[in-house]
């Protein structure tokens, strides 16, 4: 492939093949440099390569991104969305204090702009918008404050989910007051768009700037959003801000739950303490005291909620599997669904 622009590469061979993956990469990278208004397509290299522990993630670098795949990611398909994120990083860098900016709109617009750009379909769409949504919703420690997060960042995947999450839909409700506000001529894109042309010109790009574009658009409106989002209360979006094809209802899902002390899984030896012995760990046999290891990322098993989850066990000089579904109690969350009659060509939004 060119020398600037986009690039790809593979060590070994996947279970899929990747260059249909990567050709729909490179078309997109070219498409976002147009949404991102960048006056010639930046760099961008990806390295596909096997890990057994953390498949699906990565690790991003500067203008590029490592990509890992194994037994729980083998469909090239599924791994489109994190492409997506990792290159809106490339230019949504700015000085903004927290991980609610740079990853809330990675992930509100790891589906969006490829389903504007015609490269995944309505109901990919939706169900990424669902899947994000069933997380923050179900998460019983959604209403943490932004403060906290960076401090618990490591002690909690339920903490660690929230910039992610939370940012997100903070980001829908806000394009949604902005576009009924302006009846429709302006939107999100237009303030994020300034922030990253601040940012490519080095003009400042940080926390003031973006609450004075927000005031322009919204007045204190849009400042009270601003300091509810940062205080932890929910951001939930109106029934027709992912656009006029979908609208909010509710379904039932089991919330995330390890079964004992998430910090139990934090250090060098990893120790279960504070075990529920109602929950689904201690049924499965897990006791406290039990020193354990895992071979996935836990943030990935929050999010799917027929996904097990796999701790080694070492109790008495003996070690062990134990396997067992790490959900607790059913609680209703918001999810969107497709609305009948609206044509798919109208939908995008």
């Amino acid at each position: 492939m060119k020398a600037t622009g986009f690039s790809a590469a593979w060590l070994g061979e996947p279970p899929f093949d990747p260059r249909p993956l990567m050709v729909w990469a490179g078309k997109l990278h070219g498409w976002m440099s147009g949404f991102f208004k960048d006056p010639a397509e930046p760099p961008y290299r990806i390295i596909l390569r096997y890990n057994p522990i953390n498949a699906g993630g990565g690790a991003a670098m500067t203008n590029s991104f490592l990509l890992t795949w194994g037994e729980s990611a083998k469909d090239g398909e599924k791994l489109k969305g994190t492409l997506a994120h990792e290159m809106i990083h490339t230019w949504t860098t700015s000085a903004l204090g927290g991980q609610w900016y740079g990853e809330g709109i990675a992930v509100h617009y790891q589906a969006l702009l490829p389903w504007r750009a015609g490269m995944i379909s309505s109901a990919d769409f939706l169900d990424d918008t669902n899947a994000t949504a069933r997380r923050y919703y179900t998460n019983a420690l959604n209403g943490t404050p932004d403060a906290e997060v960076a401090p618990r960042f490591w002690e909690d995947t339920r903490i660690r989910t929230l910039p992610y999450d939370r940012g997100a839909l903070y980001f829908a409700v806000l394009n949604g007051k902005i576009r009924r506000a302006s009846g429709g001529k302006r939107s999100l894109d237009d303030l994020i768009n300034e922030m990253v042309a601040r940012h490519r010109a080095g003009r400042a790009a940080d926390d003031t700037v973006w609450l004075e574009l927000i005031g322009q658009e919204l007045g204190d409106e849009g400042r009270r959003l601003h300091a509810d989002m940062l205080a932890g209360k929910l951001m939930l979006p109106e029934s027709g801000d992912f656009g006029p094809c979908f609208a909010r209802t509710t379904a039932k899902f089991r919330r995330f739950d390890l079964g004992f002390e998430p910090k139990s899984l934090v250090g060098d030896v990893k120790t279960i303490r504070d075990l529920n012995p109602a929950s689904e760990a201690a049924k499965a046999g897990l006791k406290n005291g039990d020193v354990v290891t895992y071979a996935v990322a836990v943030d990935s098993v929050q999010g799917d909620p027929a996904r097990l989850f796999t701790l080694k066990v070492t109790r008495d000089g003996k070690t062990f599997g134990v396997t067992y579904l790490p959900r607790g109690e059913t609680v209703d969350a918001y999810q969107w669904a497709r609305v009948a009659g609206v044509a798919d060509a109208k939908c995008v939004y």
